[in-house]
């Protein structure tokens, strides 16, 4: 994958952006490192927005995948956002300090995620597969072999099909392109997918539960965010209490908002 050219740092005009390791420590106790461009210091332009999946569309394909039974399959994409060519001009520095041109997108740049997104669907799109008016993240495609609906969320594909060719002509379709590797659809969009012995589905979210309850759930209940008042509410008792941080408050309300989608 070429993905940079060494250049003479003396001959660039412009900002040169650093790069920093980043490493991780996965689910399964691999380790995974990546080179990722501080993009945070780049200048913003417009049209950086990348579509994400929409939770309804992933709850529509897996109830149409129990209701025609459809057979269901997870891709991932291995190092999405180093295979878009890049259409502009950018400069990084490397830890070691040489300097590159890059020839295609990197972790970190401020519109990686839209290249992928553009590059993806535009092959998806000249393989005939139709790309939803109400979700740009979800394609469908039918012929003689049967149907496929694929839903795509960054790099994860959630798919379901009412046959193996379909998925084979996925696959081999993402493969022309891409590195991907085939598992079963356990998680998608934080979502848990559990499936019975009656066909039926069971959709929970115990990560997300889990880490909120250890985020605000703890000892120290003064830390806890309460509901909070309008600044012009007159009551001592109110203007006694300690103001409540509106920013923890919104990020638990956002994080239950979020797990009411897998309706317990």
């Amino acid at each position: 994958m070429n993905t940079g050219t060494q250049v003479d740092g003396a001959s660039v005009t412009g900002r040169i952006l650093p790069t920093r390791y980043v490493f991780k420590i996965k689910r399964d106790g691999t380790y995974k490192c990546r080179l990722v461009v501080l993009g945070n210091l780049e200048i913003k332009r417009e049209s950086m927005f990348s579509p994400t999946a929409n939770d309804k569309s992933l709850r529509l394909l897996l109830a149409l995948s129990i209701t025609h039974g459809l057979t269901l399959k997870g891709y991932d994409i291995f190092g999405a956002f180093c295979n878009p060519e890049l259409n502009r001009t950018v400069h990084i520095r490397l830890p070691d300090g040489r300097i590159w041109r890059l020839n295609k997108a990197l972790y970190g740049l401020r519109d990686s995620p839209k290249l992928f997104y553009e590059d993806v669907s535009s092959l998806l799109i000249s393989k005939v597969y139709c790309r939803c008016d109400n979700d740009p993240c979800m394609f469908v495609k039918k012929d003689n072999l049967g149907i496929l609906m694929a839903v795509i969320h960054v790099d994860d594909f959630a798919i379901a099909s009412d046959g193996e060719d379909m998925h084979e002509e996925l696959r081999d379709t993402l493969l022309s392109k891409y590195t991907i590797t085939t598992n079963d659809l356990n998680d998608f969009l934080g979502f848990n997918i559990g499936y019975n012995d009656d066909g039926s589905m069971t959709l929970t979210m115990p990560k997300l539960l889990t880490a909120t309850i250890l985020e605000f759930l703890h000892d120290d209940t003064t830390a806890d965010p309460s509901s909070p008042m309008s600044e012009h509410f007159n009551d001592p008792d109110q203007d006694a209490s300690p103001r409540t941080d509106t920013a923890r408050f919104l990020s638990l309300l956002g994080k239950l908002i979020y797990m009411v989608k897998c309706r317990p």
